[in-house]
């Protein structure tokens, strides 16, 4: 599918022009969440891992901090299972950000920048 960009200059509108909306159904929410969550990365752990990478180094910038952004493997015998931990020094998470951006989708405080790596809100 071609699409043009048209001039708004070109466009006459004659008469009352009745606008709607569209919306989702909050019963389709969660098919939605959950076809975004699983179908949107061919890697979804190596894009979770990307994604807490940039947030640590974009805290960092925010919070205009030098020191490394610290990533750490562990590996625990007994269970049988790897860890990843990120540490940063950044600005910090309030519970009003979390809830505000971090979890909601496609939510960013990056979207007006090219200052910082994120900014899609693909938790």
């Amino acid at each position: 599918m071609e699409i043009k960009k048209i001039k708004n200059d070109d466009i006459e509108i004659i008469g009352e022009v009745e606008t709607t909306e569209a919306k989702i159904d909050n019963s389709s929410l969660p098919f939605l969440f959950e076809m975004v969550s699983k179908s949107l990365y061919s890697n979804p752990i190596q894009s979770i891992i990307r994604e807490i990478t940039s947030n640590c180094f974009d805290s960092h910038k925010e919070a205009e901090v030098e020191d490394a952004v610290i990533i750490r493997k562990s590996y625990d015998i007994d269970a049988q299972q790897y860890y990843i931990s990120f540490i940063d020094v950044g600005v910090g998470m309030s519970p009003r950000r979390i809830t505000k951006t971090y979890m909601k989708y496609f939510s960013s405080t990056k979207r007006d920048t090219n200052e910082e790596i994120g900014g899609f809100g693909l938790n």
